[in-house]
């Protein structure tokens, strides 16, 4: 049975990657698109050089919950022309974290 795991993904942008300013309702689009994905919004910190993004997924258990989300976030980040990132934490959500970005879903 699968339940919907909150998560914060957040990643930094490699060396050459495009700003992010412009591209994030793009990636947020996309995320939120993505199979499985029932909420999405992301938000920038770190000068510009690192997103956040609240990915709320179904998932069977954490794990999967987490390598799907960090997944997901690496593919949409190219597909949004930021770029190849480095996903540098996966974390549980806090309640409330998606209020604090861009939304969609």
């Amino acid at each position: 049975m699968e339940s919907t795991w909150p998560l914060e993904v957040d990643a930094e942008l490699c060396v050459g990657g495009a700003p992010i300013g412009e591209r994030l309702p793009r990636f947020v689009r996309l995320v939120a698109q993505s199979r499985g994905v029932r909420e999405a919004s992301a938000w920038t910190h770190g000068g510009g050089r690192h997103v956040r993004a609240g990915i709320a997924l179904r998932a069977a258990d954490l794990p999967t919950a987490v390598e799907r989300a960090a997944s997901v976030a690496q593919r949409c980040a190219l597909d949004a022309g930021l770029g190849a990132v480095v996903v540098v934490a996966v974390r549980v959500a806090a309640p409330g974290a998606a209020e604090r970005g861009l939304r969609a879903g």
